[in-house]
């Protein structure tokens, strides 16, 4: 029993830390750009990945554009360097 939990909990955790953490599609010294799920992770908290991988090269953060799917699921954020 505790040996099927523990392989259950094993399985679980890399699945939950996926949909928790937005998916880098593309990523340079002068923009990014993340896909994520509305449903786990708020824009606020994509805006502030953005920010943080932006002070990386001394610059801020600023939103070029959003875009969501058409099931209003998956947003795609385009962040630029400045």
């Amino acid at each position: 029993m505790l040996k099927t939990f523990i392989i259950s909990i094993c399985l679980f955790i890399p699945l939950l830390a996926g949909c928790t953490t937005p998916r880098v599609l593309t990523a340079t010294g002068n923009s990014v750009s993340y896909e994520y799920d509305n449903s786990f992770i708020s824009s606020k908290f994509v805006a502030q990945t953005a920010t943080s991988y932006c002070a990386n090269y001394g610059k801020k953060a600023e939103l070029r554009s959003s875009t969501i799917s058409s099931d209003k699921q998956r947003y795609t954020d385009i962040f630029d360097c400045k």
